[in-house]
């Protein structure tokens, strides 16, 4: 059985775009006092069809994955972000 996925490959580019956006978003919402702030990947968005990345941050208010879907330019959409707290 052959397993297929969505894995968008982004250029530098592109993925310091969504990281600068998604790192300004969770300076001004929560602390800019984080010590770790990786972008992990991504994956299909199962309920838009999009395709999400995933960051993980460590920081003084505790552990979170935040979300990001793409637009079809690989761009992020500043309305589709989630910061999960772990």
């Amino acid at each position: 059985m052959k397993i297929t996925t969505n894995k968008t490959q982004l250029t530098e580019k592109q993925e310091d775009s969504v990281y600068s956006i998604v790192q300004s978003l969770f300076e001004n919402k929560f602390t800019s006092d984080f010590w770790h702030f990786s972008f992990e990947g991504n994956r299909l968005n199962l309920k838009s069809m999009n395709t999400e990345c995933v960051f993980e941050v460590h920081s003084s208010k505790g552990e979170f994955n935040i979300l990001i879907d793409l637009n079809e330019n690989n761009k992020g959409l500043k309305s589709t972000i989630k910061v999960i707290k772990l």
